[in-house]
C-alpha cells in the first residue's frame, strides 16, 4: 500500500502544462488574440506611468486619470474591461457587478 501527502493549495502541480501562466490562467495561451490584447494593454498602461511589475500600486488619481485617456480605454476594452464613464461612475459607487 503506497500513501502519498496531500497536495497543499500553495503547490502549484501542473507540472509543465502552461508555466507561463498563473492556476485559473492556462486558456489565455490558446488565444494568440487574448495575448495580443494583454500585452497591448500592458504597454499602454506601462507608456503611462503605472508599475506594471505590481511592485507599486496606482493611486485612485492616477487610476481616474488613465480612464480619460483614449488609448487606455481601447486597449482595456480589447481585454474585456469597460471603462465608460457610465462604468467607472457605478465602479465609485461600489457597484462591482459585472454588466
Amino acid at each position: 500500500m503506497t500513501t502519498s501527502r496531500p497536495a497543499l493549495a500553495s503547490e502549484d502541480n501542473r507540472g509543465d502544462m502552461h508555466p507561463a501562466f498563473p492556476p485559473g490562467f492556462e486558456k489565455l495561451g490558446q488565444s494568440p488574440d487574448a495575448l495580443a490584447a494583454l500585452q497591448q494593454l500592458t504597454k499602454v498602461l506601462q507608456q503611462n506611468g503605472v508599475d506594471v511589475t505590481g511592485k507599486t500600486r496606482p493611486s485612485m488619481v492616477q487610476l481616474a486619470t488613465l480612464a480619460t485617456k483614449k488609448e487606455v480605454r481601447e486597449a482595456t476594452a480589447k481585454v474585456g474591461v469597460d471603462l465608460t464613464p457610465e462604468r467607472l461612475q457605478s465602479l465609485m459607487n461600489g457597484d462591482f457587478s459585472s454588466k
